[in-house]
């Protein structure tokens, strides 16, 4: 552990202004098609039937986004929101390894 107050250089600064910008875009982009072509694709096959590529895809996001998400797509999908609670919790749970 360092006690000093960590200073950066003018290129370390810049190089984290913009990953916080990436981040922000890919944020955007992120929320805008994902709930759109989940839709698509839970349509044809039900929304608790592709959990493993799900928590694949929200493995590095946090819990806030992934609620976002999973919001607009049952919104873009037309259901009720409890369908989008549950989608979570199913998410959310660890499967053993192997399984």
């Amino acid at each position: 552990m360092y006690s000093k107050k960590m200073a950066f250089t003018d290129f370390e600064r810049h190089v984290f202004e913009r990953l916080t910008e990436v981040e922000e875009g890919l944020s955007e982009l992120r929320g805008v098609t994902w709930p759109v072509c989940q839709g698509i694709i839970d349509k044809d096959t039900g929304p608790f039937q592709n959990m493993k590529d799900k928590r694949r895809f929200f493995r590095f996001l946090d819990l806030e986004e992934i609620k976002r998400l999973l919001k607009r797509k049952a919104r873009f999908m037309g259901m009720y929101p409890d369908v989008a609670v549950e989608e979570l919790r199913q998410v959310r749970v660890e499967v053993p390894r192997g399984v």
